[in-house]
């Protein structure tokens, strides 16, 4: 007869010796009390069932390379929130304001100021810069936002090795790089007027891009920036000698952030890439 509590099982009793001894029918049948017999289960929902097989996929890991990526930092950071105005970053770099007021939390820039920063005269081959601006009327034909220009030296012209520069003419940001293995390289992306924009320029030793809110260009470059030797100016570039232009710039700048590192990003639909070699 079948075990009380189980479909499977049954007992079969001695009748000599009165002992009884129970049994399992095999996988897929159950004991039918009244044939007194196992039999095929018609109840699939009964049915044990097996797990399904589990492929693991083996990855070889060598135990010399890191298996995490270095954090990419800022190496110096302006939000403007702060009176004087200072490095926000945990670095704590030395900047030298000259008439920069913080208004509204963004810095005011009125073709007078400027922010130095000289500790970065050497910027090697991996950067990002990230910024937003606002401009108004009344600044340079061309406008500095960032760049690490320079006085003029022997009649030389104090052109950054980078720049980003604003074009008020044809309503442009210019981004300009010269490595030691590249000649001077230009590439500009045009600015809708009159609104907050996002700007973004990156360089990894063998591309450089230049964004605007979400359109982008990119030229191929090589080498090391080349250094100059008073680090970085935002608002405006030392005067190219005798009535030289300052490129100097009216508007408001924010959330200025310079890391020594490429930051990870997202492609951009819209992009423009120069595929000449260099």
């Amino acid at each position: 007869k079948s075990v009380p509590g189980t479909r499977n099982q049954f007992t079969v009793q001695v009748v000599t010796t009165g002992q009884s001894k129970v049994f399992d029918c095999a996988n897929g049948t159950v004991f039918d009390q009244q044939a007194c017999v196992c039999v095929n289960d018609m109840d699939y929902t009964m049915r044990p069932t097996v797990p399904p097989m589990r492929r693991t996929t083996r990855i070889s890991v060598d135990p010399l390379v890191p298996t995490t990526r270095p954090l990419c930092r800022p190496s110096f950071a302006l939000d403007f929130n702060s009176k004087p105005i200072a490095d926000s970053s945990n670095m704590q770099v030395y900047v030298r304001n000259e008439g920069v007021e913080s208004v509204v939390d963004a810095g005011q820039f009125n073709k007078q100021a400027q922010l130095n920063i000289p500790m970065f005269s050497w910027l090697g081959h991996k950067m990002t810069v990230k910024f937003r601006f606002f401009e108004w009327d009344g600044g340079d034909r061309e406008q500095t936002l960032f760049a690490n220009c320079q006085h003029s030296i022997a009649g030389r012209r104090g052109m950054g090795s980078i720049e980003v520069m604003l074009r008020s003419a044809t309503k442009e940001v210019v981004f300009r790089i010269k490595t030691k293995g590249s000649e001077m390289r230009e590439i500009a992306v045009p600015y809708p007027t009159k609104s907050w924009k996002n700007v973004t320029l990156t360089y990894d030793g063998k591309y450089f891009k230049g964004k605007v809110n979400d359109r982008e260009a990119t030229v191929q470059v090589r080498g090391n920036i080349e250094s100059r030797s008073e680090g970085i100016y935002i608002g405006q570039c030392p005067r190219n000698g005798p009535g030289g232009s300052k490129r100097a710039y009216v508007g408001y700048i924010d959330d200025l952030k310079f890391y020594k590192c490429v930051l990870p990003e997202v492609p951009s639909p819209e992009l423009f890439v120069d595929r000449n070699p260099v």
